[in-house]
């Protein structure tokens, strides 16, 4: 198994959770990978506090979020689950602002269940 390296980043929480048991709800403190972020602290063995920035255009604007770099196999997933990422400074690279975490996932039929 690779072990990820990259820079700390603390959670920042609500006063409820929405991850469905996602790793935001686990550690206080999770580890940013990807492009642009200083490689100066690594994972843990099992890759579980560890999380890659993800980059996507929508309507011609990029957007950030953060995401398991182990994704839940037979799971719908990874989406919002209300936490974020504060990772703002130079330490950071080029991000302004916390940055959403996408580390909730449901089952297919609780995530169908939800469009019913």
């Amino acid at each position: 198994m690779k072990i990820y390296k990259g820079r700390k980043a603390e959670v920042l929480r609500g006063r409820t959770s929405s991850t469905n048991g996602g790793q935001s709800d686990m550690y206080d403190e999770l580890i940013l990978v990807g492009e642009g972020i200083p490689e100066n602290t690594q994972g843990n063995e099992d890759n579980q506090n560890v999380l890659k920035l993800v980059k996507r255009t929508i309507f011609g604007r990029e957007h950030i979020h953060a995401e398991p770099v182990n994704k839940k196999q037979g799971l719908v997933g990874s989406m919002f689950g209300g936490n974020y990422l504060k990772c703002v400074g130079s330490m950071y690279g080029d991000i302004k602002y916390p940055i959403a975490i996408h580390d909730r996932y449901e089952t297919p039929a609780d995530y169908s269940a939800n469009f019913d």
